[in-house]
């Protein structure tokens, strides 16, 4: 997909609507650490989420909008921000319902 959208490819976001490919309106380099993130609920279809450290992705979780930053921490940790929450690799608890999984996305492979 980088190939495709040198500089402007935002993420890559798998959910119940099918496959949606995120870019930026301007070039716009990204880091080269590549994340996946994972929302998985009870009942619900997961979201999928392919970015990169350092980008804002916007998706929708139990029919409302999201914003989420995705970052890369020097011992190859995720952290996930939002407008009012901080997870880590440590937190159990979620975001509206869905348990949240962030990893580097070459440690998934």
């Amino acid at each position: 997909m980088r190939a495709l959208f040198p500089s402007r490819l935002r993420a890559v976001v798998v959910q119940e609507g099918g496959l949606a490919v995120r870019l930026h309106d301007e070039p716009n380099p990204t880091s080269d650490q590549a994340i996946l993130l994972e929302l998985r609920a009870p009942g619900r279809k997961p979201v999928q989420v392919i970015s990169f450290s350092g980008q804002v992705v916007e998706t929708s979780v139990a029919d409302e909008s999201i914003r989420l930053e995705l970052f890369c921490t020097g011992d190859d940790e995720v952290l996930v921000t939002g407008d009012d929450f901080v997870w880590t690799p440590n937190d159990t608890v979620g975001l509206k319902g869905y348990q949240i999984q962030a990893r580097l996305l070459e440690a998934s492979m």
